[in-house]
Formats: structure tokens, C-alpha cells, sequence
């Protein structure tokens, strides 16, 4: 089986297995990375950990995609007053 079709077989698998919270590690069961959630006001099932570290590669694609989105800095900005309670950027 080529790697194209395994990974929508994974996928169908995961939901098809019973979920066990205690044993799970997805980002909604993860309970240092619920409080974080909490902290900012984040749904608790939105796809993406805010807690863990990213890699070098990881770093390097989110460094070029804001350098692209926000040529001048802008999201600082945007980060900086959501910091200083602006509300929800």
C-alpha cells in the first residue's frame, strides 16, 4: 500500500477506535495544553497545540509565511495589543 492511501486509512482507523481519554494525546485530552487554551480564550477543539515547541523546519515555514502575510511587521503589532488586553486578535 503506497503512502497516499495510508494515510486516509490511519485517519478512518483513529475514528473508528474507541477515544480513551486517559491514554489519549490529542490536544482536547491534554490537560496542560487545556489550561493554556483556557488562559486564551481558545476552543478547547481546535486542531493545533499551542504548548509545544515547534521544530527547526517547523520555525523556519511559520518565520517565511509571516515574513509573506505581514511584510511589515504588522502581526507584532497585533500580538503586542491582544498581550496588553486588547481582546481577541
Amino acid at each position: 500500500m503506497t503512502g497516499r492511501r495510508r494515510r486516509p486509512l490511519r485517519g478512518l482507523l483513529a475514528r473508528l477506535r474507541p477515544h480513551v481519554p486517559a491514554a489519549c494525546r490529542c490536544p482536547a485530552c491534554d490537560t496542560a495544553e487545556q489550561k493554556a487554551r483556557a488562559q486564551l480564550g481558545m476552543p478547547a477543539r481546535h486542531p493545533e497545540r499551542i504548548i509545544r515547541a515547534l521544530s527547526d523546519r517547523q520555525e523556519e515555514q511559520l518565520a517565511a509565511a509571516a515574513s509573506q502575510m505581514w511584510p511589515e511587521d504588522e502581526y507584532t503589532a497585533i500580538v503586542a495589543e491582544f498581550l496588553n488586553g486588547g481582546g481577541q486578535p
